[in-house]
């Protein structure tokens, strides 16, 4: 899949990376100093401009594009470039990150598709609260699935690096309220939770 990501933080960096690994094609429209953050593993084109300019969308593929994601951390913005993908370049995909839970009801009232990690992380730390054991998923996803904080040997560490019962294999790990899958070469951090799978 052709797919342009909007924003290149945190959420876009890491998105633009798994996408490419998996084999989409991948543009990233964000300023310079953001498209730092992309790395050797994006395997994609990166374009340094102004996401609203029709000209930077030109460049970046958008006449073609099968779906945009604008994920910045400036809500209008998001908002604005999903809408000029959708009504003027008829984009069939587009999807806008958006910060503020108060908002996010009007914006799809508007027909666009929106995440809201605000309420996501809410809703999930409810679910967690409500659990009998406060470091288990058990019945949020899957029987099988736990979270586990990492211990003080296992910070620093990358994923190839760790070692864990047999019984237990590593998915990936929640990171300031995002799921991140677990790449070899992820280092894990102290504010990590990670995701287990039972066998």
């Amino acid at each position: 899949m052709f797919i342009i990501i909007i924003g290149c933080g945190g959420l876009g960096s890491r998105l633009a990376v798994n996408l490419s690994g998996q084999g989409h094609d991948v543009v990233v429209i964000a300023n310079d100093a953001e498209l730092k953050r992309l790395g050797n593993d994006f395997d994609g084109v990166a374009i340094s401009g102004n996401p609203i300019d029709e000209d930077i969308l030109k460049k970046a593929g958008i006449e073609k594009a099968q779906a945009m994601v604008a994920v910045t951390a400036n809500d209008n913005i998001n908002v604005m470039v999903t809408q000029i993908a959708k009504e003027i370049f008829k984009v069939p995909l587009v999807l806008a990150r958006i910060s503020d839970p108060e908002r996010e009801g009007f914006y799809k009232q508007l027909g666009l598709n929106t995440v809201c990690p605000t309420n996501e992380g809410i809703n999930q730390i409810i679910e967690l609260l409500q659990e009998e054991e406060y470091t288990a998923f058990a019945g949020l996803l899957d029987s099988r699935v736990i979270g586990i904080k990492p211990n003080h040997e296992l910070i620093g560490s990358t994923v190839k690096n760790l070692k864990f019962d047999s019984g237990l294999l590593l998915k990936g790990l929640i990171r300031k309220e995002q799921l991140v899958i677990a790449e070899p070469n992820l280092v894990i951090e102290e504010a990590d939770l990670l995701v287990f799978l039972r066998k």
